[in-house]
């Protein structure tokens, strides 16, 4: 007796079914990544309301505080000029002291790992794979130059977290979703990673987001205070 082979019929549901497994596949992975944009902003909200409420309760900012030692001795003190300053020092103090304090959860050094930042050892992670949050005082933008506290997402570079953590779409995503949608304006910033390109159109001149570009170029800034305050 001969085999049959596959009827058209067959053949034409076979083919549905694939196309409903590519689909089902295809939204499970886009609805994951929306939901990890999403947890971005939501540890920016996150952390935001805890500086906020160790200030209120400290009357000092984490890290910065010149008192840390008498709350917690495996702590240090900071200078108490206002500013989270210095990466490898008070910045990293800021996420010990919140933690010590009780306000947001974890267990952070306080110091640099050997000579670098390591997530989840000094700093939080992010849900977005390879990324972390750093509290820290500097200019932003190569125009419309910010200077002020705030908290950086990237990724580890050089023992620093200046890397890119994510891609220009991206970036542009939990921009519009905060902001204004404009990598160089605003209370939410966006620049290259260290050593990449492809975030921005033309820093400087264009700052609008390449959303042609699916690399991991960019790394994120958010204020504290919102733009004027």
């Amino acid at each position: 007796m001969k085999n049959k082979g596959f009827t058209l019929v067959e053949i034409a549901i076979a083919l549905l079914i694939i196309a409903l497994i590519s689909t089902v596949l295809i939204t499970s992975r886009d609805m994951s990544r929306t939901a990890g944009l999403n947890s971005v902003i939501d540890d920016v909200e996150k952390y935001t309301a805890a500086i906020r409420l160790f200030e209120a309760k400290y009357l000092s900012l984490p890290g910065d505080m010149t008192d840390a030692t008498s709350y917690w001795a495996t702590s240090a003190n900071g200078n108490g000029d206002g500013q989270i300053f210095d990466w490898n020092t008070e910045s990293l103090r800021a996420w010990q002291q919140l933690a010590l304090s009780g306000i947001i959860e974890g267990n952070y050094t306080g110091a640099l790992d050997g000579a670098k930042i390591t997530i989840g050892k000094n700093v939080p992670a992010s849900k977005i794979d390879g990324g972390g949050y750093l509290f820290f005082y500097s200019n932003v933008s190569s125009v419309n130059v910010r200077t002020d506290n705030h908290l950086r997402f990237g990724a580890e570079n050089g023992g620093s977290l200046w890397g890119a953590v994510i891609n220009s779409v991206d970036a542009h995503y939990i921009d519009e979703k905060r902001d204004d949608g404009l990598a160089e304006t605003g209370s939410v910033r966006t620049m290259n990673g260290t050593g990449v390109t492809g975030c921005i159109v033309n820093p400087g001149v264009d700052d609008s987001y390449i959303l042609t570009n699916t690399s991991n170029t960019c790394r994120m800034f958010f204020f504290l205070e919102a733009e004027g305050g």
